[in-house]
């Protein structure tokens, strides 16, 4: 059975159930922010809200940020209902999503069915935010998405954004006079060839916060072309905490075993929520025939929605992590590459 986290525990929930992903962090004395929304395959529920209302969090005071990085059909499923169950909650997207002329279009065609998951969503969320009369935050880079001062004994803490669309996470110093607890939570931002964008004008910038990161999630489900050695080099600790979620659809399945040894040549700490998809053996040409007759595509599927949990004690110094499995969350050392 699942138990809530202690007040003066931190912690970090990754989910992925093979398609979609969602982030959920515990920053103390139940405060809670949810980053992205995907389903769990048991229940047909926002994950995050399943598990919230599992360990006994209220989530009209608990949860105090919904962040959507982005609007791919993989980071979104649920983000309407998760923004509607979470009714005090700040909703933090990028500014780029929330035009004058792609709200017309949301309130003009967002009900309709046959488009994508996103328009859908966000037609859910933009109803919510109204009937609650709640401002939606945007995301820039370098901007600050929340902060705790310490009130009533807890410690301070800041939510900064580091790039404003798909952009990447960096909870940085939740403070303490022990010391900093810092995550760098990276959505699908990607490199550029123009160093003024990707992660090589995060890297550069020296307007990010301070704090070098002991959890780092893996952006774009561990891509090569979202991996930037230097990010590993300057805003990491040797040795990391780094989780993520793989990417199953058609024909793409990510990570590659390319993917896997790169980053396990970073740090012998990387997790992942579900095994990458395995290419499929090919079967006689007779069942093959059955097989497209008789079915639109085929592809693996994976049963539970897998979970990943990092906790830490505040107080703790140096910061000591435990690491928590569920369904089919595995070590990338356990993959056979």
């Amino acid at each position: 059975m699942l138990t809530p986290p202690l007040n003066e525990e931190v912690e970090i929930s990754i989910f992925g159930p093979g398609y979609g992903e969602c982030i959920l962090v515990h920053i103390g004395f139940n405060d809670w922010i949810i980053i992205d929304s995907c389903i769990s395959p048991s229940s047909k529920e926002p994950c995050a809200i399943e598990y919230l209302s599992g360990i006994g969090v209220p989530l009209d005071t608990g949860v105090k940020l919904v962040i959507a990085t982005h609007w791919h059909d993989d980071h979104i499923r649920g983000i309407g209902k998760t923004v509607n169950s979470c009714s005090n909650a700040t909703f933090v997207c990028s500014d780029g999503l929330l035009t004058k002329e792609f709200i017309t279009f949301i309130k003009a065609y967002g009900a309709r069915p046959g488009l994508t998951e996103g328009v859908n969503e966000f037609d859910i969320v933009l109803k919510s935010l109204e009937t609650s009369h709640r401002t939606p935050k945007y995301a820039s880079a370098e901007k600050a998405l929340w902060k705790r001062n310490g009130p009533n004994g807890k410690p301070p803490c800041c939510i900064t954004a580091l790039s404003p669309a798909d952009f990447a996470i960096h909870l940085a110093k939740i403070q303490l006079k022990e010391g900093d607890i810092c995550l760098l939570l990276g959505s699908d931002l990607e490199n550029s060839p123009d160093k003024r964008h990707g992660w090589a004008a995060i890297v550069d910038s020296n307007l990010r916060p301070e704090g070098i990161a002991s959890v780092f999630k893996i952006p774009h489900h561990g891509s090569k072309n979202a991996d930037l050695p230097e990010v590993w080099q300057k805003m990491l600790i040797k040795n990391p905490l780094a989780v993520m979620t793989p990417f199953s659809k058609g024909n793409v399945s990510l990570p590659t075993l390319e993917d896997v040894n790169r980053i396990k040549n970073q740090t012998s700490e990387g997790y992942i929520t579900a095994p990458p998809r395995v290419k499929r053996v090919k079967k006689p040409k007779i069942v093959e025939q059955f097989v497209k007759g008789a079915t639109k595509s085929i592809y693996q599927v994976n049963g539970f929605l897998g979970h990943i949990r990092f906790r830490a004690d505040l107080k703790s110094k140096p910061i000591d992590w435990k690491t928590e499995l569920f369904h089919s969350a595995t070590s990338l050392n356990s993959l056979k590459v």
